[in-house]
């Protein structure tokens, strides 16, 4: 009888355990100290959703919805990864978040691994996303409030606009592209750079080498770690899937997965994400480590 109730009680622990890492929505607040941010941007909020990977949250995202209607924020970033896999068709979770949230009024999307976009054509979800509100972010907007001006950015073109700067001519086609870009960057007062990878110390060193002058960039936003998706208590990350300039690592530096760090002038969030990935097989779950979005509101560094 005692082996009988202790294993309903295992049972019972494995699921509630399982229910909090993959089930329960978090809302990780966090505020990120700009130097110079100007008064009319004081409290800006920027609303982070990350690597959905066709997740549902109960029926037509009922639960997701309530848990980000019931925020306030001035902005929306989707930071990729809205499908499971790349070549996936399962636009559905992803369409049924966008038309239930009701605040869209700021709002971008920038693709992840498996919801890239190629040039030749355009994707069914990217396509729908923008129907539904939400546009590709494939270079700056910029956000005005009265003389003061925040620039959002995707990461890309960022790199673009600094390595054409960096030549002697502008190559043929990207005039206009480059011409915009430079308006947004160097009449901005605040630069926040949208992209769905985590940029490693590595590479921020070789892009600095190269001339992409990422201390102009204020904050840059990224997902794709999931936090390690499985996370032992007291240890941490278990895993993180490749990025440029960094391999797939087992146990890697855990200042390095999440959240908010800072290497060199450079400021980077990452959030863990929403839903799993198969990055290692038969781990398609979370564990001790619950779906979350992210509420960074911006203050002046004092």
């Amino acid at each position: 009888m005692a082996q009988v109730t202790a294993a309903a009680l295992a049972v019972c622990v494995l699921i509630l355990v399982y229910y909090e890492s993959n089930e329960r929505i978090v809302v990780k607040e966090e505020t990120v100290y700009i130097e110079d941010l100007p008064a009319s941007f004081e409290n800006y909020t920027i609303l982070q959703v990350a690597d959905l990977h066709e997740k549902q949250f109960g029926r037509n995202q009922k639960r997701l919805i309530q848990r980000i209607n019931n925020l306030s924020y001035d902005a929306v970033a989707f930071t990729g990864d809205m499908l499971k896999e790349e070549g996936s068709i399962g636009y559905k979770p992803a369409f049924d978040l966008i038309e239930g949230i009701d605040n869209l009024d700021k709002a971008w999307f920038v693709t992840g691994n498996t919801d890239k976009q190629k040039e030749s054509r355009r994707n069914v979800l990217v396509d729908g996303l923008e129907k539904r509100g939400v546009p590709l972010l494939n270079g700056a907007e910029i956000i005005e409030k009265g003389k003061d001006k925040l620039v959002v950015i995707e990461f890309e073109a960022l790199q673009r606009y600094f390595k054409q700067k960096n030549k002697s001519e502008v190559l043929k086609g990207d005039g206009f592209e480059i011409n915009q870009l430079d308006k947004a960057v160097q009449n901005s007062d605040v630069i926040i750079s949208l992209f769905h990878y985590p940029l490693t110390d590595v590479y921020i060193d070789e892009l600095f080498e190269e001339g992409v002058n990422l201390s102009l960039v204020d904050l840059h936003i990224a997902g794709h770690y999931h936090g390690g998706q499985i996370r032992i208590p007291f240890v941490g990350a278990v895993f993180i899937p490749k990025v440029e300039r960094g391999s797939s690592k087992f146990f890697p530096n855990q200042s390095r997965v999440r959240w908010h760090w800072e290497y060199r002038t450079l400021q980077q969030y990452v959030s863990t994400g929403l839903g799993s990935s198969n990055a290692v097989p038969f781990l398609d779950f979370r564990l001790f480590n619950p779906p979350e979005i992210n509420l960074i509101t911006l203050k002046r560094k004092q």
